[in-house]
């Protein structure tokens, strides 16, 4: 039995070829994001038209996180933003825009549904931006020891803040789930 890359058609096909350059099932998962991202933004505006006043931020929230992705999709896909590291791969800087904006949007929405206490509500997406940035700065490290060294900060930045996350997903997963609703 064959077990090799080559042997997934599908698999050979991702993996093959420069890395520095944006294969045809690269095209086509971000031609499916632009979409994705375009149809859901047309969904939350038509939805945002008949939704009551409570609920009219979540819908706000939701078009300006798909509207953000749609456009850094569409700005990956036009091949604006390309970054090629010191180690020849291929990374779109459009990408970790989308996570530094999009994800706060993201943890404000959970945290109106959820009722966050609002400065735990900042301190998360402080951490959120810190982490896509750490990212960014990994990715486009010279060297094994600055990637290594970016990471293990973070890390050791993100051990404060585990016990009351996991502390907050226990009481959310206590409520009774018509409170949910």
């Amino acid at each position: 039995m064959n077990t090799t890359i080559e042997s997934l058609s599908w698999l050979s096909q991702v993996a093959t070829g420069s890395n520095t350059q944006l294969n045809q099932i690269g095209k086509i998962a971000l031609w499916l994001g632009v979409l994705e991202n375009a149809f859901s933004t047309a969904g939350f505006s038509f939805l945002a038209q008949k939704a009551q006043k409570e609920t009219l931020m979540f819908y706000y929230i939701n078009i300006l996180i798909c509207s953000l992705s749609t456009y850094c999709y569409l700005l990956m896909v036009m091949r604006q933003g390309d970054y090629i590291t010191s180690d020849d791969y291929l990374v779109f800087w459009p990408r970790y825009l989308e996570f530094t904006l999009g994800t706060p949007l993201l943890l404000i929405d959970l945290g109106l549904v959820a009722g966050a206490d609002p400065a735990e509500l900042v301190f998360i997406i402080m951490c959120d931006i810190l982490m896509m940035w750490s990212g960014w700065s990994a990715t486009i490290a010279t060297n094994e020891t600055t990637k290594c060294g970016v990471f293990n900060v973070q890390l050791v930045r993100l051990l404060p803040s585990l016990p009351q996350t996991c502390v907050s997903v226990v009481i959310v997963r206590s409520l009774p789930t018509s409170m949910m609703t």
